[in-house]
């Protein structure tokens, strides 16, 4: 008996480093559609996010960070895991389900936002390696507040996990690179939209990236209180003291997001959450916009990071 002959798969496309950099910006992320991203071969997506850091290190002046795949038990273990940025190394490590699947929770578009999201990691500590005024001193000693005390999620209870992932969301380094990948995702699709190009995928991505904002916000409301706030923020601030002994730390705060967030009104529609996160992004982009301070940060450190 002879069974039904399977159409064979359609073989996978390969794009090489050198097709990839003489692409234009929007033909790049056109890629990450998932039409496209999911003919691309393993070797090919991974050629393609490292395209895309290249070329945002290049606008901010920097050297690119080496894109590597992360599948140690740490990602194997969280889905939910997209990437982390490694300063020694200068690695940014993308979780390899982006690169074996695509859809859903690893599309070609999250791919994207993920790799701006830890590119940005790399050029705020590139910014803090350098320490040469281009980043606003008060920015600056904002971010230096994750070497010194850095919080991470987990916990004991449900609470306790929620508590430690809030304040995790919350710290600035934290808080400008999810501004940061989602304000350069909506400038893709405004691009996309305008030369006629499909949108939907890119749609999807910024709307995950906004629900991701909206459930910090709720988070912070139904856990954290600003005394919690006020207490998390002096034991940065005194670590801060310990590892940098010559910063100026004088009206350094560093979760005014999270007491903007408590000391809202009624949330009530999504437009009433969409409004805060506005505001949270306008005054943090007015900060990152003022005048470059010419006087460098003293950073003399105690111990080694």
């Amino acid at each position: 008996m002879f069974g039904r002959r399977k159409t064979p798969a359609r073989p996978l496309i390969e794009i090489d480093k050198e097709k990839l950099e003489q692409l234009g910006n929007q033909k790049l992320y056109v890629l990450f559609l998932q039409d496209n991203w999911k003919q691309l071969s393993r070797k090919s997506r991974l050629a393609l996010l490292q395209e895309v850091e290249n070329r945002r290190a290049a606008a901010d002046g920097r050297e690119p960070a080496r894109l590597v795949i992360g599948e140690d038990e740490s990602f194997r273990n969280n889905p939910g895991l997209m990437g982390s940025y490694h300063p020694g190394t200068k690695e940014i490590m993308v979780n390899y389900r982006f690169l074996d699947g695509d859809s859903g929770l690893h599309s070609g578009m999250s791919a994207l936002g993920t790799v701006l999201h830890e590119g940005r990691h790399a050029f705020q500590f590139d910014s803090m390696d350098k320490n040469d005024g281009r980043i606003p001193a008060q920015v600056l000693k904002e971010w230096f507040s994750s070497k010194a005390m850095y919080f991470s999620s987990g916990g004991s209870t449900t609470q306790e996990r929620i508590k430690n992932f809030s304040l995790y969301q919350l710290q600035p380094i934290e808080m400008d690179a999810r501004r940061f990948s989602r304000k350069h995702l909506i400038q893709v699709y405004m691009d996309m939209r305008s030369s006629g190009i499909p949108t939907d995928d890119i749609q999807n991505e910024i709307t995950r990236a906004l629900q991701i904002e909206v459930g910090l916000i709720q988070n912070v409301r139904n856990v954290l209180t600003l005394e919690d706030i006020d207490k998390a923020e002096r034991e940065v601030l005194d670590a801060m003291r310990e590892v940098y002994p010559d910063m100026d730390l004088e009206g350094l705060t560093l979760f005014d997001n999270a007491r903007m967030i408590l000391k809202a009104g009624n949330l009530s529609s999504i437009n009433d959450y969409l409004n805060l996160i506005n505001e949270m992004d306008r005054i943090e982009e007015a900060k990152l916009n003022r005048i470059r301070d010419q006087k460098l940060i003293s950073i003399r450190d105690r111990k080694k990071l």
